[in-house]
């Protein structure tokens, strides 16, 4: 058939030939703006964390380890409580005979599940025989992690536990 006296060929294009250029722009932009929302998710969760200098932390494994196996001879124990209410966190530190640990620096690290990458790096102050308090910034209820290490004499006290802190109640310990 002749091009020229062919009614489909002849037909003058509509102008929409510009919209398949388009869409591909904006198939690029909407998947742009996905790994963009995606990204700002990843980043933004509270609950993930990268622990702090951990290729050093696995390159003194060994040293940690003995470190622990001398903290564990020492028989002492740490009773943590935790008071929402007040915002404060309390350990009271006794001897393997159950003796209150006067005149220790105990320090810790502490974070709550949900809320990992917003950990907490606290001092204690003596308030009573072996009892160290510490204030918490946005304490809140549920599962926490408490790293404490408590020097005293020379000898050092390392000790993790979880905890299930509440507000109004005794918490819950479950020993790591």
């Amino acid at each position: 058939m002749d091009p020229i006296n062919d009614p489909i060929e002849a037909r003058p294009r509509t102008g929409r030939a510009w919209l398949w250029p388009l869409g591909v722009v904006g198939a690029l932009a909407m998947s742009l703006t996905v790994c963009g929302i995606t990204v700002m998710a990843a980043v933004s969760d509270p609950s993930y964390a990268i622990e702090d200098d951990y290729y050093q932390k696995a390159v003194d494994w060994d040293r940690q380890r003995a470190l622990e196996a001398a903290s564990d001879a020492l028989g002492w124990e740490a009773i943590v409580d935790f008071d929402l209410n007040a915002s404060t966190i309390a350990v009271t530190l006794v001897n393997d005979e159950g003796v209150p640990l006067e005149g220790a620096i105990v320090r810790a690290m502490t974070f709550h599940h949900a809320r990992r990458s917003e950990a907490q790096d606290v001092t204690f102050s003596a308030d009573g025989p072996g009892r160290y308090v510490a204030v918490l910034d946005r304490p809140r209820e549920g599962q926490w992690q408490i790293r404490l290490r408590a020097t005293r004499s020379g000898d050092t006290f390392l000790h993790t536990r979880d905890v299930f802190a509440t507000p109004s109640s005794t918490p819950r310990s479950d020993a790591a």
